[in-house]
């Protein structure tokens, strides 16, 4: 399998002087500026679905007592919260 920042690499363009002489149709693969601003994308918008699940657990979780001791049950079952 193919990662996607392999691919990305793999569409870089081999002359970006040429490249952007050329009509928009015409241009092949990513400059480098354009796979830095994918990559920072990707990282932005995963962070940003990462901080709204944790915001979202910890909003619901705070809705119901019986979930959270559950909860800290099982992570001092676990060993994972000391006790």
């Amino acid at each position: 399998g193919t990662s996607l920042i392999a691919s990305l690499v793999a569409s870089l363009q081999t002359d970006e002087t040429a490249e952007a002489l050329k009509s928009e149709d015409e241009k092949k693969g990513l400059s480098r500026r354009e796979i830095l601003n994918e990559m920072v994308m990707f990282l932005m918008a995963g962070s940003d679905t990462t901080a709204t699940a944790t915001t979202w657990f910890i909003h619901l979780i705070s809705k119901h007592p019986r979930v959270q001791d559950k909860l800290k049950a099982e992570l001092i079952e676990n060993n994972v919260m000391g006790r």
